[in-house]
């Protein structure tokens, strides 16, 4: 991870978040930091980056999986 990947990430989570909301109340937590995944969430949009070697394929199909499983998994938002 790269030292300017969490304010980046956490700054692209608020500005979804305020897309969506305007009237957001700026909540933010890193919710994981690790070095194949950081996670932060910003009131009630959450933003995942994943390591560079990461197998896309792989992340494809569980991208799709959260996106027909919302009541289990966090869809995406785009």
């Amino acid at each position: 991870m790269t030292e300017d990947l969490l304010p980046a990430l956490t700054a692209r989570a608020a500005e979804a978040a305020h897309i969506r909301d305007p009237a957001c109340l700026c909540t933010t937590a890193t919710l994981a930091l690790r070095e194949d995944t950081t996670v932060v969430r910003h009131a009630a949009t959450v933003a995942k980056a994943h390591a560079p070697d990461t197998d896309t394929a792989a992340l494809a199909v569980r991208t799709a999986v959260a996106a027909r499983l919302p009541g289990i998994l966090l869809p995406p938002l785009a």
